[in-house]
């Protein structure tokens, strides 16, 4: 039980930290579920349940401890159909952090599963460049057709606690002088799950470091596996692969 209860500080840490996100974020109309919501805190509408897997799970009965922690005992539900669904996103390890969204109409049955705790990483993915402008007909130069043909990496870490950072998309300024251009990645910052939906918003910070978010997509989990994340958003499936970060939760 020590692990569940070093978690539980760790959540207890977490609900400060988003208080504080809800305050900078208070003064924007809101038209959808608030991103702002950790793994255990419920936007409305939420009907996901927060938890710690506790020992006794197995591939059919998931055993956990709802979040917040109040001192109950814990208790079960059914995964063996999620799990025949493909609807179990990585495999529950005793101490972790899980995402339950149940049955509607039998609440000891669970129709998605999803482990947070390996959804917190470093996740990658690498992008093609386009010509700046459009070229004749006839063959591209080999050092054009070169450069079309030279990735980059861009990336964004998943925090616990319902933030994250991206990394790598931001433009050079070098990049002016080149005759082909990168496409633009979001500035993904904040992060929820959202009836079992992944929602990511993209956010930007003033000088006061007061936090704005200018919208967010929302994405199915398709696959979530030790080093690879598959998600499906509206204009189709991103496959990301895992790279190491410290200190990422």
């Amino acid at each position: 039980m020590n692990r569940y209860f070093g978690k539980i500080v760790h959540c207890a840490f977490c609900i400060a930290c988003c208080a504080l996100c809800v305050v900078g974020c208070a003064h924007r109309p809101v038209d959808e579920p608030s991103t702002v919501a950790t793994k255990f805190l419920r936007a409305p509408g939420d009907s996901t349940v927060y938890a710690l897997a506790a020992a006794g799970s197995n591939d059919s009965i998931l055993v956990f401890l709802a979040l917040p922690y109040d001192g109950a005992d814990p208790d079960t539900v059914d995964i063996l159909h999620a799990r025949m669904q493909r609807q179990v996103f990585g495999h529950p390890q005793v101490g972790d952090n899980v995402a339950i969204v149940r049955n509607d109409s039998d609440s000891t049955i669970a129709e998605r599963v999803i482990v947070t705790e390996r959804l917190a990483r470093r996740w990658c993915y690498n992008v093609y460049p386009r010509l700046r402008r459009k070229m004749g007909e006839g063959p591209l130069p080999p050092r054009l057709q070169q450069m079309l043909e030279e990735t980059r990496e861009y990336s964004f870490v998943i925090k616990l606690g319902g933030t994250m950072l991206t990394m790598g998309a931001h433009a050079r300024q070098a990049d002016e002088q080149l005759p082909v251009v990168y496409p633009r990645a979001k500035n993904y910052g904040l992060w929820a799950i959202f009836n079992g939906r992944l929602l990511l918003s993209e956010v930007k910070r003033d000088t006061t470091g007061t936090v704005t978010v200018l919208g967010t997509d929302t994405a199915d989990f398709v696959r979530l596996g030790r080093d690879t994340l598959v998600l499906r958003f509206n204009d189709g499936d991103r496959r990301f692969y895992r790279k190491e970060e410290q200190n990422n939760t």
